[in-house]
């Protein structure tokens, strides 16, 4: 999940847990580059400032967070991967949506 503060949006939820470092989970170079540069997006466009990016861009930007997630599932198959459902809830990545849409 997009986050302020990290680089590397991947949090342990876990009690007790918290940010990710990368050196710690064996990432592909290009899924870490992926994921910050996912990341970097969302904090330049902050959601308690107006919109400055179109609907396009924003959907967009959540596609590409899918796409990433999915590559973090299949680097880290032992891991559930979470990410926020179309309530904002913390979802089983495989249960968020249709899998026809991971490309």
């Amino acid at each position: 999940m997009a986050e302020y503060g990290v680089e590397l949006p991947l949090w342990d939820r876990t009690p007790g847990g918290g940010p990710l470092d990368q050196d710690d989970l064996g990432l592909s170079a290009e899924l870490v580059t992926g994921l910050m540069e996912w990341n970097a997006v969302w904090v330049d466009h902050r959601p308690e400032e107006p919109r400055t990016w179109s609907s396009a861009q924003e959907y967009e930007w959540h596609q590409t967070g899918y796409r990433l997630a999915w590559q973090l599932q299949s680097e880290l198959p032992e891991v559930e991967v979470l990410v926020r459902g179309e309530r904002g809830q913390e979802v089983a990545l495989a249960d968020a949506f249709d899998r026809r849409n991971r490309a």
